[in-house]
């Protein structure tokens, strides 16, 4: 289990350093409000440069892409946001896990494969 935890961690830390860099740098309140069909319009512009932009290596231009609108902009930092949340939920249970097991069988309690 704490392999399992280790190997999500490490998805969640690149992803977020990743996606982090560019948007690190979006300053929501500066972009303009959109009415509902522009955020929609725009919502729909970005899921297709997403797509289309996923097979390429190189810098994916998250500025043009989650910058458009000022919902767009604090959808992508939510996201951003729940990743690195994400990542310190698992690196505490990869910290945790191994102590609880090794705890649990040095009071001689259940921890072994054969217990079930």
């Amino acid at each position: 289990m704490t392999f399992i935890d280790l190997l999500a961690l490490l998805a969640f830390v690149i992803i977020s350093v990743l996606l982090g860099r560019p948007l690190s740098f979006l300053n929501c309140m500066l972009v303009d409000n959109a009415s509902g069909a522009a955020n929609a319009a725009s919502a729909y512009a970005f899921t297709t440069a997403l797509a289309s932009n996923l097979g390429k290596s190189g810098a994916a231009g998250f500025a043009n892409l989650a910058g458009s609108t000022k919902m767009n902009c604090y959808e992508s930092k939510a996201i951003w946001g729940m990743g690195v949340a994400l990542c310190i939920l698992y690196a505490c249970s990869a910290m945790i896990l191994p102590t609880l097991w090794w705890k649990a069988r040095r009071a001689g309690g259940a921890g072994g494969k054969g217990d079930v």
